[in-house]
């Protein structure tokens, strides 16, 4: 599996590569650069601290719960560094906020245009006591 995304990035034109901000060898880990890479395939745009650490991401595309769901494993590799999510117009609701509740670390999640309800919100906000939402 691994040397068949490893072949998939290969493949990217010349251009493209060159225009791809590195990460040095060994800054991130291979869990880390794998859940990176499903989640700007899933159109998130990822903002980096000055260590190479996802601390933001804001979905460009419209995700539906069972995308968010799907990228679940892939967001907790960060959940100590993740800090904010912009879900703006995304089709999610309750259930795929779930994906969110291991983010210990997220304090802030912007859901306007969702079809998220308050009670999902209050949920959430159980397991990530300090987050602030916009809805």
């Amino acid at each position: 599996m691994h040397r068949t995304i490893a072949a998939i990035l290969l493949v990217s034109s010349a251009s493209a590569w060159a225009q791809t901000p590195r990460v040095a060898e060994g800054d991130l880990s291979q869990a880390e650069s794998l859940s990176q890479l499903a989640i700007t395939n899933a159109g998130g745009a990822v903002f980096l601290d000055d260590n190479g650490k996802l601390t933001e991401i804001l979905f460009t595309q419209r995700l539906s719960d069972f995308q968010l769901l799907g990228l679940q494993k892939h967001l907790a590799v960060w959940r100590s560094t993740l800090r904010a999510v912009d879900l703006t117009n995304s089709s999610i609701t309750d259930r795929g906020l779930t994906a969110l509740a291991r983010l210990t670390a997220l304090r802030r999640l912007t859901l306007k245009g969702t079809n998220v309800t308050v009670a999902g919100v209050k949920s959430l906000m159980r397991t990530v006591p300090e987050l602030k939402v916009k809805h």
